[in-house]
């Protein structure tokens, strides 16, 4: 993650702290640009294919937030996310229980040096 601002210019990462979760956010820092939210929405799901990396294939996050305004209602991405989401937030994001962050990498015995998911 924290190369993450290196591999694109303009590219912002955050973690914030809300109540027993930490909020995972990114943005591509490029919202003048038509279309750009769609990244954002889709670097989400990669991030939450990064935290299952460690919690498991069926782990979910507690919620997302996604920058664009909630239009009457819609819930179209809650079933692709399998989480609730948080519509007109500042960066797109993903809420991951603080206890998740301390799930060991399942393929410690393949790198050189374990890695604890909070290292990230």
């Amino acid at each position: 993650m924290r190369a993450l601002p290196y591999l694109q210019s303009g590219v912002c990462v955050n973690l914030r702290e809300e109540g027993n979760n930490v909020v995972l956010q990114y943005g591509s820092g490029i919202q003048l640009v038509v279309g750009a939210r769609h990244l954002d929405e889709g670097t989400t799901l990669l991030l939450v294919d990064l935290v299952r990396h460690f919690a498991g294939p069926d782990w979910q996050p507690e919620w997302v937030e996604l920058t664009k305004a909630s239009q009457n209602g819609d819930t179209t991405l809650e079933p692709v996310f399998g989480a609730p989401i948080r519509h007109g937030s500042r960066l797109a994001g993903i809420a991951i229980p603080k206890d998740v962050l301390l799930t060991r990498n399942p393929r410690s015995g393949e790198a050189r040096n374990e890695i604890l998911f909070r290292d990230l």
